[in-house]
């Protein structure tokens, strides 16, 4: 079950009673759009790019060009007509927070997806530490406002082993900026070698990298 890949037990050892958690499945996918439309269509891009340039199937590379114009946060479902499959077979969304839920004590974000063609994608991740902000000059990475609590690993490895089970052959995600791109290689990944990711590297974001399942 995707729920395994998240590091539950490790957050509450470290925050206790006063963790909050709400997770949305597969059943409520119209909540996770509505949350994430940016990294839905993400998903989506993420998806049509591995099947074009793979060559899974023989589409047409710009058919979807609209959606892809408008950041359709539905793309993965026009993807699905397209090729006559689910493109998304599975998929949750995990939040986590030190008390009542609010923006200030955010401890988690996590979006997971079992995708088209046996892969795992990671959609969206943030372990953050409300009580550690980093000041703005000190920052390393564009979206990080806060110390992380060094959980990003377990999650690549649990789905290293969710993968690995299922007889998967990788593990896909998006950068969404280019300072992203050597941490997530310091887990495995590498830098997809198509036109998408040399547009994406030349621009500076949604960078596609791929991870071998171990």
């Amino acid at each position: 079950m995707l729920e395994d890949i998240v590091p539950l037990s490790q957050l509450r050892e470290r925050f206790g009673d006063s963790l909050t958690v709400k997770s949305f499945n597969r059943e409520e996918l119209s909540k996770i759009i509505k949350d994430k439309p940016l990294g839905m269509h993400a998903l989506g891009g993420n998806i049509w790019n591995r099947i074009v340039t793979k060559e899974w199937k023989n589409v047409d590379p710009m058919q979807l060009r609209a959606n892809f114009q408008r950041s359709d946060p539905k793309l993965h479902a026009a993807i699905s007509k397209v090729i006559g499959e689910n493109s998304i077979r599975d998929i949750l969304m995990v939040k986590a927070w030190g008390g009542v839920p609010r923006k200030a004590n955010l401890i988690m974000e996590l979006l997971i997806a079992d995708v088209y063609q046996d892969e795992l994608h990671l959609g969206d991740v943030t372990f953050c530490d409300p009580d550690r902000p980093i000041a703005p000059a000190d920052r390393i990475y564009n979206l990080q406002s806060h110390k992380g609590l060094g959980l990003l690993g377990a999650v690549i490895d649990n789905m290293d082993a969710y993968a690995r089970t299922r007889g998967y052959k990788h593990l896909t995600l998006t950068a969404a900026y280019a300072d992203l791109v050597p941490l997530f290689q310091k887990h495995g990944f590498r830098v997809e070698d198509n036109l998408a990711a040399r547009i994406g590297l030349q621009a500076g974001k949604s960078i596609p990298m791929e991870r071998a399942v171990a």
